[in-house]
C-alpha cells in the first residue's frame, strides 16, 4: 500500500502540470486557432505579382510572437502559410494577423481577423507593368537580359519581348547582351512599353610591334579574351559599349586602348620594343658655359615617339672636381635636335656627361661622352650639320637669285638709255663737232657706236 500511496500524489500533480501543455496542442481547442493562410499579391490594377515576396506575422501566445518564413509568390501571385494561436485563458486569444508583401523595393501590409472571411488574405501594390521591345539600331529583336535597379530581372524572348512590374517613378534599367552592359534611366508612371534599341558595333584590333611586325598577343574586352590570328589580328563583333577598354598583353608587357566605336571600326596597338637612337652626341664649349646638343630619334615605322607618357630626354653631368651628377633636361631645338646648357663656373678639366633618352613605351637608351675644358682659348663652335642656321625668309631664300638679276637688268638698262640719249644721230641735225674717229665721212653701221669729241679744226696730215 506504501507505493500506492507515493505514487497517486505524483500523478495527480503530472496532471496538473500537463493540463496546459493538453489544452494548447488542440485539446482545450476553446482557447486556440490555426489557419492555412493563402496570401495574394496583387498590382493596382488587380493584377497578380509572381516574384513578390511575402511572410505573415501573429502572437502565438500573448507573450509570444511568430513570424513565418519569407516565401516568393508563384506565377498566380499567391504563396501559402499555416499558422497556429494558443492561449491559456479564452479572453486573452488573438485572432488578428498581418501579411507583408514586398516588390521592387516597395512594401506594403494588411492586418486580417482568422474569425473574418475565408478567402486569400491580398496585399495591394502599387506596380505597373511596363513592356520592353529589344532590338539592335536596325530593328532586329535581341535576346537581351535586363535588370531593374539590380532587383527586378527579366530576359527577353527570341522575339525582343519582356514584361517587368515596376513601381511608380525612375529606375536605373541595365540592359545586358554579350559580354557588354549599357544602362539608362526609365521613368515609370503608369502602364506602359518601352523600346530598347540596343546600338552594336564590329571592331577589327590589330597588335604590331614597331617595325610593323605582328605579334601574338592575348586581348581582354571585359570578361572575354581573345588572341590574335597569325597576321596579328583579333575581329569583335556586337559590341555594344562605347568607349570601349581593350586590355593587351604581349610577354611581360601591356597595353590599355580606348576605341570610340562610333568613331573607329579598327585600332592598332603597337608594342614598342627598341629603344631611341643617340646620333652625333658634341659639346659647344664659350666659356661661360658647355652646349651639349644630339640628334635624337625614335625608331622603326611605329615607334612610341618621344613627346607623350613616359617619352623624356635629359642630360646628366658631373663638372671638373666634383662627385655628385646633376640632371637637367634637354630641349628641342630643331627637327629631332636637342639641346642642354651646362653652366660652367671657372677651372678645367673633363666635364663628363651622359645623354639619357627614353620613349614614350619606357625604352631607353644613353650616350655618354668626356669634354675637356679649355678656359684660356674656348673652342669655337664648330660647324656641324647638327647646329640649325640662322632664320631668314622663305621668300628670300628661294628667290634671291631673281631679285639679284632683276636688279643688274635696270642697272644696266638705265645705264644703255643714259648713253644712248647722248649719242648723235644725223636725222635729228647733230653738232658738226662730233666725228667718228678714224674716219672722213660718218659711216653707217648696225649696233651702237661710241661718239669721240675733237677740236673744230682738223690738224694737219703729216707729210710722207
Amino acid at each position: 500500500m506504501k507505493p500506492v500511496r507515493i505514487l497517486l500524489p505524483v500523478a495527480v500533480l503530472f496532471l496538473l502540470l500537463a493540463l496546459p501543455l493538453l489544452r494548447a496542442d488542440g485539446f482545450g481547442t476553446s482557447s486556440g486557432w490555426g489557419e492555412r493562410v493563402e496570401a495574394r499579391v496583387l498590382d493596382s490594377y488587380d493584377r497578380p505579382i509572381p516574384g513578390a515576396l511575402v511572410n505573415v506575422s501573429w502572437y502565438i501566445t500573448s507573450a509570444r510572437p511568430g513570424v513565418t518564413k519569407t516565401v516568393p509568390t508563384n506565377e498566380f501571385g499567391r504563396a501559402y502559410f499555416q499558422i497556429d494561436s494558443y492561449e491559456y485563458i479564452v479572453d486573452k486569444v488573438n485572432y488578428t494577423f498581418l501579411v507583408s508583401a514586398s516588390y521592387d523595393g516597395l512594401t506594403q501590409s494588411k492586418v486580417y481577423d482568422h474569425r473574418v472571411g475565408t478567402g486569400p488574405r491580398t496585399v495591394w501594390l502599387p506596380v505597373y507593368r511596363v513592356d520592353f521591345e529589344t532590338t539592335d539600331q536596325a530593328g532586329k529583336p535581341l535576346s537581351m537580359a535586363l535588370s531593374a535597379d539590380r532587383m527586378v530581372n527579366t530576359t527577353s524572348d527570341s522575339d525582343g519581348w519582356a514584361q517587368m512590374l515596376l513601381g511608380r517613378g525612375k529606375h536605373t534599367l541595365y540592359a545586358r547582351y554579350g559580354a557588354n552592359e549599357q544602362s539608362s534611366v526609365i521613368d515609370v508612371q503608369n502602364d506602359t512599353s518601352i523600346p530598347l534599341s540596343l546600338r552594336l558595333y564590329n571592331l577589327r584590333v590589330r597588335v604590331l610591334d614597331d617595325s610593323g611586325n605582328p605579334l601574338s598577343a592575348q586581348l581582354n574586352v571585359g570578361p572575354s579574351i581573345y588572341s590574335t590570328d597569325s597576321a596579328g589580328y583579333v575581329r569583335l563583333f556586337n559590341l555594344t559599349s562605347s568607349p570601349l577598354p581593350v586590355l593587351a598583353y604581349y610577354g611581360s608587357f601591356k597595353k590599355e586602348a580606348s576605341v570610340n566605336l562610333e568613331l573607329f571600326n579598327q585600332t592598332i596597338i603597337v608594342f614598342d620594343s627598341h629603344p631611341p637612337q643617340i646620333d652625333n652626341p658634341q659639346g659647344v664649349y664659350n666659356g661661360s658655359m658647355l652646349r651639349v646638343q644630339a640628334a635624337v630619334t625614335d625608331p622603326g615605322d611605329y615607334g612610341s615617339g618621344l613627346s607623350e607618357r613616359q617619352a623624356s630626354i635629359s642630360l646628366q653631368y658631373t663638372l671638373p672636381g666634383e662627385t655628385k651628377p646633376k640632371t637637367i633636361p634637354m630641349y628641342a631645338i630643331g627637327y629631332n635636335l636637342f639641346e642642354a646648357a651646362i653652366p660652367l663656373t671657372g677651372g678645367s678639366g673633363d666635364v663628363r656627361y651622359t645623354i639619357i633618352a627614353s620613349d614614350a613605351d619606357g625604352n631607353t637608351a644613353q650616350s655618354s661622352d668626356v669634354f675637356n675644358l679649355a678656359i684660356d682659348k674656348p673652342a669655337p663652335e664648330p660647324s656641324s650639320s647638327l647646329t640649325p642656321s640662322a632664320p631668314r625668309s622663305d621668300l628670300v631664300a628661294q628667290y634671291g637669285w631673281l631679285v639679284g638679276l632683276f636688279l643688274l637688268v635696270v642697272i644696266g638698262g638705265g645705264y644703255w638709255y643714259y648713253v644712248s640719249r647722248r649719242a648723235p644721230s644725223g636725222r635729228m641735225g647733230g653738232s658738226s663737232e662730233y666725228h667718228y674717229q678714224g674716219a672722213d665721212e660718218p659711216k653707217k653701221k648696225s649696233g651702237f657706236q661710241v661718239p669721240i669729241k675733237f677740236n673744230r679744226e682738223r690738224p694737219p696730215k703729216a707729210d710722207v
